[in-house]
């Protein structure tokens, strides 16, 4: 993407003058932040952006046209910029402030001004459904969080009722203390190394981590927000939360779940987004497709059956593929449909 370019007419101003010496170092400095832009640095570009409005008040008369116009191309320029960096309510005001700039401006030329004013609603438009769409993530994200605390849940029921030797959980010690003390009590003693067994600590830890960062990252999250969302979920919702009402936290669940989950998560975005883009079917076979989805990202296939799944239903259009032909006759044309 590339910035537009300043609405600013260098021949109104005197040469020599201040004011024409002013707005050509404004229109270098800005001239570095579009090509900081143009190869999204946009916090460089912000930067420079900045640098270049500062530079601007060295303007002698601030009623000045074109001293307006400059104002005006930079504070696009920067609620633009922070538009690319997700920036919404920052670039909204920002807006607000360039529409009263632009009021007396379409008033002396309406011609000049007016693409500026079009480039505004447009942005203005963009940053109200950037804002929706993240709202609607938000929903989404709160959904899954609320069916991995449910599956937490029955997850720990299962564990409790597992043999102590397959979960090294001393149950008459803690069930000797009241459910209510017991969590206050095991997050003061840790976290500790524990004495889990391989396949907990480095097997099915790991996989949890990776079905937390698959949560966030199958919504539409980046690598960096589900890393940090499937290390919230196992530490303060797992570790210090659910589990803790059984035993002291672990050290090494600290560490390998949301590290080792992040990792092998990924791996399972790549893969899903394989399966998706192949009508949900895997080496040919749709039965194997639906099999690994629901392994690699449980939670939003589960919340699928329930809320849809855009997934799904793109990928059932894919595989409904309709073709047209027509073939002459010596007294007319034939018309076959195949779906």
């Amino acid at each position: 993407m590339t910035l537009k370019e300043l609405p600013v007419i260098l021949k109104n101003l005197a040469e020599g003058s201040k004011e024409h010496e002013t707005a050509c170092g404004v229109i270098a400095l800005r001239s570095e932040a579009a090509a900081l832009y143009e190869t999204e640095k946009y916090d460089d570009a912000l930067k420079k952006s900045v640098e270049a409005l500062r530079a601007l008040r060295e303007w002698p008369d601030y009623s000045n046209c074109e001293f307006r116009a400059l104002l005006m191309g930079l504070m696009f320029d920067i609620s633009e910029t922070h538009y690319m960096l997700k920036d919404y309510k920052q670039s909204e005001k920002e807006i607000e402030m360039i529409f009263k700039m632009l009021d007396p401006l379409l008033k002396i030329d309406a011609d000049r001004f007016n693409e500026y004013h079009i480039l505004a609603m447009e942005l203005s438009t963009r940053i109200l459904r950037s804002r929706k769409k993240t709202l609607d993530l938000l929903a989404k994200q709160q959904i899954n969080t609320g069916v991995l605390y449910a599956g937490g849940i029955a997850a720990l029921g299962i564990l409790q009722a597992l043999p102590e030797d397959a979960t090294a959980w001393n149950k008459d010690r803690i069930t000797s203390i009241p459910f209510w003390k017991r969590w206050s009590t095991h997050v003061k003693k840790g976290p500790v190394w524990d004495a889990d067994s391989f396949i907990f600590n480095y097997i099915l830890h790991p996989y949890g981590g990776a079905a937390y960062y698959m949560s966030a990252r199958s919504q539409g999250c980046n690598i960096l927000w589900s890393a940090i969302y499937a290390t919230g979920v196992s530490t303060i919702f797992w570790e210090y939360g659910i589990e803790a009402f059984m035993e002291i936290p672990s050290l090494q669940d600290l560490i390998i779940t949301p590290f080792a989950g992040t990792l092998i998560g990924e791996s399972f975005y790549v893969l899903k987004r394989h399966i998706v883009a192949n009508g949900y079917t895997l080496f040919g076979s749709n039965l194997l497709g639906n099999i690994v989805a629901f392994i690699i990202d449980p939670v939003n296939e589960v919340v699928g059956i329930f809320a849809g799944n855009p997934c799904r239903t793109s990928a059932a259009a894919s595989r409904s593929k309709a073709s047209v032909s027509l073939t002459p006759t010596p007294r007319s044309l034939t018309l076959s449909l195949t779906f």
